[in-house]
């Protein structure tokens, strides 16, 4: 899925005791399966390399040709009402598509439930929770999500932004503030070139690159409730999917149009938030350094900074965002090296950016300028 939506469902599985694992594509997630047991498969639909349709064939080939599993799934699905006799881990389809053709295409290539994007905190558990226990008899215990759950710092928002529509957003979200602005910059990023994107791929006639440029955006846009956004989507989707060319030029521009206004709506307020976000931390690190002694300056914490930058480095060559996370903040509380800040930074942003590959680097950086050997086990 989009960086976006795997942060979301991240985000809101995590503090609920479930451990994610995050695959990239539909072949990765094939080989997810093979090589460990999960409890439960989020399978997105629209993927490059391989789609979710494929994917799910796949491994219910490979179950049934290695007998993976002895025990046949047998669960009602209160969303699909649908019984399943698949063997195998249980699949929850996610699309942006909601009609009943696009379900069933779903149930036919061996997924058991069925969760339409924009996601929803309230909606996703019962799903999820349903298929464990037609899995197992029983679900496993997981967290209420309360004001426990979120982040203890909550940004001060706007009530109203041009082009989205924040209460309806944040009534998805249960009212997390801080999920939400974490999502909005994920947007913003990833969309700065997506209609430059969406236009090349039509000039090259590359309609199936065009329309899951569309899709993505239509389904990102949902997520955040940028409604304009995700119509003008809509329409260009359709128009590709009937093959109209003579309609794709000005549905084009008004999706450029609708974008736009929320690309500068979401620079406006970033700037505001991550100035007073970088106050924020500016102040706590020098509060910091007058009541404690600089880490990497001899005190006992340095050891306790190198294990967790190993730790970091192991979670990144598996990429794991989850641990990803816990890693990243460890090393932003107890490293007070201003040299470094910069680097830090941009690490916490490469895995905010689920790009491993870069934040690999950026941490050997950061160990090449302490003069230390990370661990790679």
């Amino acid at each position: 899925d989009t960086p976006l939506n795997i942060k979301l469902v991240t985000k809101l599985l995590t503090p609920l005791g479930h451990t994610v694992v995050v695959a990239e594509n539909g072949k990765l997630a094939v080989d997810a399966v093979k090589r460990e047991s999960f409890d439960v498969v989020l399978m997105d639909v629209q993927m490059p390399v391989m789609d979710g349709l494929e994917a799910t064939k796949e491994i219910r080939k490979w179950e049934t040709e290695n007998n993976h599993q002895s025990s046949i799934i047998n669960h009602q699905s209160s969303i699909i009402n649908h019984q399943s006799t698949i063997q195998g881990v249980p699949i929850i389809a996610m699309t942006a598509y909601a009609m009943k053709g696009d379900r069933e295409k779903c149930l036919e290539a061996g997924m058991d439930g069925y969760i339409s994007k924009p996601i929803k905190i309230k909606e996703i558990m019962p799903v999820i929770q349903s298929v464990i226990e037609g899995k197992s008899g029983s679900c496993p215990e997981t967290r209420e999500q309360g004001a426990g759950s979120r982040d203890p710092v909550e940004k001060d928002m706007p009530a109203t932004m041009g082009g989205i529509n924040i209460e309806e957003a944040l009534e998805r979200l249960d009212g997390n503030k801080e999920l939400y602005h974490e999502i909005l910059n994920e947007f913003s990023k990833g969309n700065e070139n997506t209609i430059h994107q969406i236009r090349h791929a039509f000039n090259r006639k590359d309609m199936k690159l065009a329309r899951r440029l569309v899709h993505t955006l239509k389904g990102t846009a949902g997520s955040i409730s940028a409604n304009a956004v995700r119509a003008a989507a809509i329409e260009l989707e359709t128009a590709i999917e009937q093959e109209a060319p003579d309609r794709v030029d000005p549905l084009i521009d008004n999706l450029e149009n609708a974008l736009n206004e929320v690309l500068e709506s979401l620079r406006t307020v970033s700037h505001v938030l991550d100035d007073r976000k970088y106050s924020e931390e500016k102040s706590d690190r020098l509060r910091e350094m007058t009541s404690n002694s600089a880490v990497f300056n001899g005190s006992p914490n340095k050891a306790e900074v190198v294990i967790m930058l190993s730790e970091l480095a192991g979670s990144l060559r598996e990429c794991d965002p989850v641990r990803s996370d816990k890693c990243i903040d460890f090393i932003k509380q107890h490293m007070d090296r201003s040299d470094l800040y910069k680097e830090i930074r941009l690490l916490e942003s490469n895995i905010n950016d689920f790009d491993f590959e870069e934040a690999q680097k950026t941490l050997d950086s950061i160990a090449d300028d302490l003069g230390i050997s990370l661990s790679r086990q």
